[in-house]
């Protein structure tokens, strides 16, 4: 069986796209990491933040099978926290010893996980990870996103996404 690391972030930590991992949990089983829970510091050219929580989240990330990024959608975007998560991947880029735990992630593959008040995932989202994932030669996998209002009645698709994990 895969393991699968969520990297999550909400400013609810029990809101929607909590529940909607609740649900896909009951289909695949998932490893949840709350970014919101660590001390996970902005880039800094200097490498002035190497005394936080990255390491830890970049050797869980190294250890899985397959990375889902949740979080929901605010403003075309994802959490703050979410969005550091992201800026912090150069550090595996520029810093030499963090380089081969970089390319390591290589032979992932990453899925994205999100809620919004919109029927469909929002374009500029996407993108965001869909990119960062091709330009470190991660594999993207796809997305599975429910309308807040719905995450109770989309079992079906969620069973469906839960396949790519299993």
């Amino acid at each position: 069986m895969p393991y699968n690391v969520v990297l999550f972030s909400s400013a609810r930590e029990q809101g929607n796209t909590r529940s909607l991992l609740n649900t896909l949990e009951k289909y695949a089983p998932l490893d949840v990491v709350y970014l919101n829970e660590l001390n996970l510091l902005p880039y800094d050219y200097e490498y002035n933040n190497s005394g936080d929580d990255f390491l830890r989240i970049l050797d869980k990330m190294v250890g899985c099978d397959n990375l889902i990024f949740a979080s929901p959608i605010y403003w075309y975007a994802p959490t703050p926290q979410m969005k550091t998560l992201l800026d912090r991947f150069t550090d595996f880029l520029d810093i030499p010893n963090l380089k081969e735990k970089g390319k390591m992630l290589r032979s992932k593959t990453a899925f994205i996980v999100a809620t919004s008040s919109q029927i469909t995932i929002d374009a500029t989202f996407e993108s965001i990870f869909a990119r960062t994932f091709h330009y470190l030669g991660i594999e993207y996998g796809g997305a599975l996103h429910c309308q807040q209002s719905n995450v109770e009645r989309e079992a079906e698709g969620i069973a469906a996404f839960a396949q790519k994990l299993i």
